[in-house]
């Protein structure tokens, strides 16, 4: 084996020890998931809401060691810089996932929304697979009351999601 072919292989296999595999799972000889949270989606909810909510999600779901996650703001400045024009609120669909999850090097994504029905607000939060755009999980939360009540209800839906 030559020099050029052996350092390929070091800087190789040092890229996959920093950047994650993008087939690990948590059962992997302790790799992490690698999963990224995306803007959840206002309906009828301020955005500067959404965005704290967005924001306080990806911290409840970075408590779990069984992630490495990126949370909204990091994957868009990646997303920027990559030149692919690819929305990160929003990518639900099979294809749209596959691009992000390559380009974002993600396994899983977290999506959702915040929406307003009368007095009640309504969190619904799902896990998708980034390879085959499948819903895994789904988990939903309903506040009722003042607007500061979302605080916990994002905690408990981020905690039902990753059960």
């Amino acid at each position: 084996m030559n020099l050029k072919m052996m350092s390929s292989l070091v800087f190789a296999g040092l890229g996959m020890l920093f950047l994650g595999s993008p087939n690990a799972s948590a059962g992997d000889s302790g790799k992490k998931v690698t999963i990224g949270v995306q803007d959840l989606t206002a309906k009828g909810v301020d955005k500067d809401t959404v965005s704290t909510l967005t924001d306080l999600l990806c911290t409840e779901v970075s408590k779990d060691k069984r992630f490495e996650v990126g949370c909204a703001d990091d994957l868009r400045a990646v997303l920027a810089n990559s030149g692919l024009n690819i929305k990160l609120g929003g990518c639900d669909d099979g294809e749209c996932l596959k691009k992000l999850g390559t380009a974002l090097n993600k396994e899983k994504f977290i999506s959702g929304s915040v929406g307003k029905i009368g007095k009640s607000y309504v969190i619904t939060l799902k896990m998708s697979d980034a390879a085959t755009g499948k819903v895994e999980k789904r988990a939903s939360q309903t506040v009722e009351g003042d607007v500061s009540k979302l605080l916990d209800g994002i905690k408990k839906a981020a905690k039902a999601l990753l059960k």
